[in-house]
């Protein structure tokens, strides 16, 4: 986990420093992709979605109650 974490924030730290958005927000989908196959990896944890049908095609907001700390990677 952390060595996860500190490499690929110290990348998002650098990527920040260039102009757009393009590089830090691949660095921050790359990173939460790599937590949820190292909780399924190491934790045996599962992800499953139900009710996608249902969102609606706009925009939306997702509020999560966060009942551990890998919650807010699935989302």
């Amino acid at each position: 986990y952390w060595a996860l974490s500190i490499t690929y924030g110290l990348a998002a730290a650098f990527a920040a420093l260039a102009p757009g958005r393009k590089a830090t927000s691949w660095i921050i989908r790359r990173y939460v992709r790599r937590m949820v196959q190292a909780m399924s990896l190491f934790a045996g944890i599962r992800i499953e979605t139900r009710g996608k049908e249902r969102l609606p095609q706009g925009a939306f907001i997702i509020a999560s109650k966060h009942q551990s700390w890998g919650d807010g990677l699935a989302t």
